[in-house]
């Protein structure tokens, strides 16, 4: 059939987007890790959610699936890429509530097991929802591939 060239109006301006710098784009990455921590941690549920979905990906997938975030076992260093970010309210949240279990933890790790023995579910879930969030970073794209495919979630 030949090349076909779209059909364009000549008074359309062509826009040409400039491209983020890279600090930018960091800083704003900052920005959408601090809003999920804050999130999870406000959600014992979802921290649940999360951390299975990750274990469940690792344990049944070959580590080969896309998660819904990523808890690692490392804090990212947000305040290095946004020296800002401490003045936001999704850090500080997350702040506020790792000062309060921090109170509420033993301050003598060996102590720690124990003191996990002698707690609730409902306290279990709120330190599992700070320690699945304080780590967590969003996973670029999982969110947008599913809302295009229309994928719903089981029940």
């Amino acid at each position: 059939m030949g090349n076909v060239t779209p059909i364009r109006d000549e008074a359309e301006p062509t826009v040409n987007a400039p491209a983020l710098s890279a600090t930018l784009l960091a800083e704003l990455e900052a920005h959408r890790t601090a809003g999920l921590q804050a999130a999870i941690a406000r959600q014992p549920e979802l921290a649940l959610r999360v951390l299975l979905h990750r274990l469940a990906t690792d344990a049944f997938y070959s580590r080969y699936g896309d998660t819904i975030a990523s808890p690692h076992a490392y804090l990212p260093a947000l305040p290095a890429t946004c020296p800002g970010i401490a003045d936001t309210p999704a850090q500080q949240a997350m702040a506020e509530a790792e000062a309060t279990w921090r109170g509420c933890l033993p301050q003598d790790h060996g102590e720690l097991w124990e003191w996990l023995q002698e707690q609730d579910t409902s306290t279990l879930l709120g330190l599992l929802a700070v320690c699945v969030a304080a780590p967590s970073t969003p996973v670029a794209g999982l969110g947008r591939r599913r809302r295009a495919a229309g994928a719903s979630r089981p029940r």
